[in-house]
């Protein structure tokens, strides 16, 4: 069996990108049984090579839309203006190319790619989504070299839940995603999806279904100063809040409606990029103690002491997983989920995580305040066994071993 894996992705380890991370643990992953290991990614600003950690890295320089995005967030209303009409000319530019909308980019992605795979001699290509840049170079490099290269296509996000509100737009969107899907599952060796798509839709004999391979069961826990207080109901937050899709005010008006559980007050401890005027807001509740940006070596520390785990969940993206609801079930806390549609697909994971309470924003809010507060007076100080056979299934070495038993077939 081969032992020369290449790698396309995006980022790479970076903590405050998910599937960077997740990639980063499944090339961990591989170093330990011994392949040897390659990456092309999103290098910034310049093109660049370097070795680190036993892989040998090769960069791509970003495209020139994520270049000019600074100037969307700038305080010039020149260049304010100037990118929004720039982005409205990209829209209509790359329309008829979606889902491939660096179209230019991915030609340089893929030169890249052919490049590691003639100089190392590489024979195994994994290519992360997102970006669609690394799944078009993994089509390109399997009509190329067929049979002499196995390549494996790997679904960390949605492809099928694209970010747009125009409804017409968005079918049209659909309708081009799923004869990428299936353009891309006749060509490739193996197909890794997120089982949020375990359905007929998609159950094509070489898909195979994992989750965010974000658990490890051998990690080290990696204690910090922690401002939590046995005085106190902790609950804990971890990252990114804003008040189009992770609005964190229902929660805080059910804790200051609350007020306390079991004679204790409560405080929720919040770490991650919070959008200003959220933060704001919930800083004048008593109960929120926000306390910045969290390395990501600590994440898992500040989840297993807290009393609570809060999930925020997607009010717009309803089709996306988020990846650390995963982190938070590893760390085996009962979790409150606040849930804002019932078509949220990540529903059914806090259902066969067992000890959580999915709260929906629908329903009567003095209801939800007694649920919430009789669910943290049960659970306080009671010990979670969690669910091994979820947790299992987002280990970097399940989607190893998934890898490995296909390809041996």
């Amino acid at each position: 069996m081969s032992s020369k894996v290449l790698f396309l992705c995006d980022g790479y380890g970076k903590d405050n990108d998910a599937t960077g991370i997740c990639v980063r643990n499944v090339a961990e992953e591989f170093l330990k049984r011994g392949y040897e290991v390659f990456c092309v990614f999103n290098s910034g600003k310049a093109d660049c090579e370097f070795e680190k950690g036993s892989i040998k890295f090769y960069g791509v320089k970003e495209a020139l839309y994520d270049r000019l995005k600074h100037c969307g967030d700038s305080s010039s209303l020149l260049k304010r203006a100037f990118f929004s009409l720039f982005s409205r000319i990209r829209h209509i530019v790359v329309a008829p190319f979606y889902p491939d909308v660096s179209f230019v980019r991915s030609r340089f992605f893929y030169k890249k790619a052919l490049k590691v795979v003639k100089q190392e001699r590489i024979d195994v290509v994994i290519a992360s989504y997102r970006p669609y840049e690394a799944i078009y170079s993994l089509i390109r490099l399997k009509k190329r070299f067929s049979e002499k290269l196995y390549c494996v296509g790997y679904h960390l996000d949605l492809l099928t839940a694209p970010n747009t509100v125009n409804k017409t737009v968005r079918n049209i969107q659909l309708l081009k995603v799923k004869k990428a899907i299936d353009r891309e599952q006749r060509c490739v060796d193996l197909l890794v999806l997120p089982s949020a798509l375990d359905n007929e839709n998609f159950r094509f004999p070489n898909a195979r279904f994992a989750d965010f391979p974000i658990y490890n069961p051998d990690v080290k826990e990696i204690p910090f100063d922690l401002p939590y207080s046995n005085d106190y109901v902790n609950l804990v937050y971890i990252g990114s809040l804003n008040s189009q899709n992770r609005n964190p005010q229902y929660m805080v008006s059910m804790l200051d409606k609350m007020g306390s559980v079991s004679g204790k007050k409560i405080v929720w401890h919040i770490w991650g990029k919070v959008e200003q005027a959220v933060l704001e807001n919930i800083k004048l509740s008593e109960h929120i103690a926000y306390h910045g940006l969290l390395n990501n070596a600590n994440v898992y520390y500040a989840l297993k002491k807290s009393d609570f785990i809060v999930n925020i969940s997607n009010e717009q993206t309803l089709n996306m997983v988020p990846s650390k609801i995963f982190q938070s079930f590893s760390a085996k806390r009962p979790i409150v989920n606040i849930v804002s549609s019932t078509e949220d697909v990540s529903i059914p994971y806090f259902e066969r995580y067992g000890d959580s309470l999915n709260v929906y924003k629908h329903q009567d809010e003095d209801a939800n305040v007694q649920k919430i507060k009789e669910f943290l007076e049960n659970k306080l100080s009671q010990e979670i066994k969690g669910n091994e056979d979820l947790l299992r299934k987002c280990t970097p070495a399940f989607f190893v071993d998934t890898f490995e038993d296909f390809r041996r077939r």
